[in-house]
């Protein structure tokens, strides 16, 4: 459908690489996690502090993000607004998105592609990817001040499949990455 990229949000060449680069800034250096991290000297090579009991600002009451058995990937789950983990009690796109998991192989300030498809939110989604073809509720989605925040991985799967149908979007990310 010719405009509708524009019209759900895609972004001009230079916004949209200002934009992946404030995603990327944000989860390898300013999200809060990353910040106890670094304090207390973890995610640095050479480290011998114990990582796993520094969490969140927002994690106070002690529930732990639970871990997935392998037998269910990350593009199985499906939450509503309500169950989805709160990192900053804000209503922007940082509101949803998870720290990224440490690599013991890379320092501080190293990312995984693949870790950064996998915190992406919808609002940031439609600015970077040309989502050119209608899909069903997404502008349900877009519209709510909420629910637009939604990372990718948490959208119900009928819309998540529309979404990143034949992983064109990969190649849209990476583009923007370069």
């Amino acid at each position: 459908v010719p405009g509708l990229g524009r019209s759900l949000g895609f972004l001009p060449k230079m916004p949209r690489l200002k934009m992946t680069h404030l995603f990327v800034w944000y989860l390898i250096y300013g999200h809060p996690a990353s910040w106890q991290r670094r304090r207390h000297g973890c995610g640095l090579l050479g480290g011998d502090i114990d990582c796993a009991s520094f969490s969140c600002p927002l994690d106070a009451a002690g529930d732990k993000e639970p871990l997935r058995s392998p037998e269910v990937p990350a593009q199985e789950e499906e939450l509503e607004l309500g169950e989805q983990k709160v990192y900053v009690d804000e209503a922007s796109w940082k509101r949803h998105i998870p720290p990224l998991p440490d690599h013991r192989e890379f320092g501080h300030g190293w990312a995984l592609v693949n870790d950064l498809l996998l915190c992406l939110p919808l609002s940031i989604f439609v600015q970077i990817v040309q989502v050119s073809y209608k899909v069903d509720n997404l502008e349900d989605y877009l519209r709510d001040a909420l629910r637009k925040h939604t990372l990718i991985r948490n959208l119900p799967r009928s819309v998540r499949q529309q979404l990143l149908y034949k992983r064109r979007y990969i190649f849209s990310v990476m583009e923007s990455l370069q």
